[in-house]
């Protein structure tokens, strides 16, 4: 799917899915061959390459992926001549999608952004990285979730949420954290990229660092939370062992002393034949869960 939008003389060619067809049509603007061939495979790092007519960047930003409630980094490659944009993405990227209707809908929006080729890049990439904070805030929230029920009812299955929770904020670092030095060296002024937008590129940096922050904030919670909830959980199953075993303990003089006196060699002894028999053999085993629960008391175990 290949869409285009052209305003103050600069074209905007967004891809989804490109293929070999979307690059024969690339060739007439007359990009370098060795740009194009890094078009169709996937490139699993952030890349920067760029002379003095163009730059191509490869940047991941994370996708919701609600079918397996995970985050995915989702490839973003980017070319830009001196009239020319061009987006390829192998998946469709909603916060693109947003950008690219808004440039279409919202004059005063495309104005703003369609100042050259180069404020039209760094205002992709800063919108694409701003929008990771709402992704991050619904992470958040569930962090919230998560430290309310670790200290009220801690649960395995609670252990796995925050497991799942855990892999949204690894998934999430993924896709970031590599892209800082790549953006660092993009906000450099150079032959392609005028000096006067150098504060633009320094406000896409300082969009990654937040974003990172808040990132690195929720990993620390989302880890304290673990260690809190396999704490508590591991707290209340020795609570558990340590009652059944009590119990246990209790229960084993009882049960000895039921198999002695069931055995029937006493048939023929004279206390086997008492009417009170039974009784006085009740006393002793509840004197003994008595006398076994007062020791256990004054020990201190429950």
């Amino acid at each position: 799917m290949r869409q285009e939008l052209f305003f103050n003389n600069i074209l905007w060619i967004d891809i989804t899915g490109p293929t070999e067809e979307d690059i024969n049509l690339l060739q007439q603007f007359h990009l370098r061959p060795e740009v194009l061939k890094q078009f169709l495979p996937p490139i699993k790092r952030p890349k920067l390459e760029r002379d003095n007519e163009s730059i191509f960047l490869v940047l991941h930003f994370p996708v919701y992926d609600a079918e397996n409630k995970v985050f995915r980094a989702a490839e973003t490659d980017f070319i830009m001549s001196q009239k020319t944009i061009i987006t390829a993405h192998r998946q469709e990227i909603p916060a693109l999608k947003r950008f690219f209707n808004r440039c279409e809908t919202e004059e005063d929006f495309k104005s703003f952004r369609f100042q050259t080729a180069p404020h039209l890049l760094f205002h992709v990439v800063d919108y694409l990285t701003d929008e990771c904070l709402p992704m991050l805030d619904m992470i958040s929230d569930e962090i919230d979730l998560a430290q309310e029920k670790a200290s009220r009812n801690p649960t395995k299955e609670l252990l796995r949420d925050i497991a799942a929770l855990k892999r949204k904020v690894i998934e999430f670092r993924r896709a970031i954290k590599p892209q800082r030095e790549v953006l660092e060296l993009l906000s450099k002024s150079s032959p392609i990229i005028p000096e006067k937008i150098g504060n633009l590129g320094q406000e896409v940096v300082t969009s990654n660092i937040h974003v990172w922050n808040v990132l690195d904030n929720n990993k620390e919670l989302v880890e304290s939370i673990e260690e809190t909830a396999n704490s508590l959980y591991s707290a209340k199953t020795n609570e558990i062992v340590k009652a059944l075993t009590i119990i246990s303990v209790m229960v084993l003089p009882a049960s000895l002393l039921i198999n002695f006196f069931g055995m029937n060699v006493f048939d023929n002894v004279s206390f086997a034949r008492d009417p009170l028999s039974f009784l006085y053999i009740f006393g002793f085993i509840v004197a003994m869960a008595i006398a076994t629960t007062v020791y256990f008391k004054r020990k201190g175990w429950f």
